[in-house]
């Protein structure tokens, strides 16, 4: 079957009880260390209100809170500071667990990576046919060159120097060709670029014939 054709596999499941992973176990230490945070930050704002508010509070306060103003002043500047800390550090804790808000995109990179197994050619040639002033070609340069872990280098060939080729590709490059085959015409699509690699043993390894 063609790899324009394939299907996203169906989301599977994993059966039976899970080990939770290393950011998984760390998200309550995290949740701690925000609730800590959070304390402190509004214990020492509070310290620092009070004494900018009056020194006759209607609140029965320590007698040093009258004789030893700069060490309840020094107190709220450390509460303030440890809380800010904290704070500030669970956040950046908490973005590299499940479901973090800290650069998505990039998160989302990386797991596409890790599915297309260990870098390795997986094909023995591969050729991009183009044009001059194709920004089509340039675009699916720039897609097989992120993948340049796992492919041959990108033998490239503009076909306005053979007229067999002119006429063969004239209104669909850019052209990708794995060991002979076309794989792709007009545009890249990165899915399936990333599938068809995945589905591909690297060279020099064996694996279950899969006819992509």
């Amino acid at each position: 079957m063609s790899v324009d054709n394939l299907e996203p596999p169906p989301d599977r499941s994993p059966e039976g009880p899970q080990e939770r992973g290393p950011a998984e176990a760390d998200a309550p230490a995290v949740h701690r260390r925000t609730v800590l945070g959070s304390v402190l930050l509004f214990l020492g704002l509070g310290l620092l209100t009070l004494m900018l508010v009056d020194r006759e509070l209607p609140l029965a306060m320590p007698r040093s809170w009258y004789t030893d103003r700069s060490l309840w002043v020094a107190g709220g500047l450390i509460a303030l500071a440890s809380g800010w800390y904290l704070l500030r550090d669970s956040s950046g804790e908490a973005a590299s667990l499940p479901g973090g808000s800290r650069d998505p995109a990039r998160a989302k990179w990386e797991a596409a990576l890790r599915e297309l197994g260990a870098p390795g050619p997986r094909f023995s040639r591969l050729v991009l046919y183009t044009r001059a002033g194709c920004h089509l070609c340039e675009e699916a340069r720039a897609t097989l060159e992120k993948y340049a872990a796992w492919l041959p280098p990108i033998w490239e060939v503009d076909i306005d120097g053979d007229p067999v080729l002119v006429e063969r590709f004239t209104t669909c490059v850019p052209v990708v060709e794995f060991d002979g085959k076309v794989r792709f015409r007009g545009r890249v699509n990165e899915l399936l670029l990333r599938r068809l690699i995945a589905a591909t043993p690297p060279r020099g390894t064996t694996r279950p014939n899969l006819d992509i």
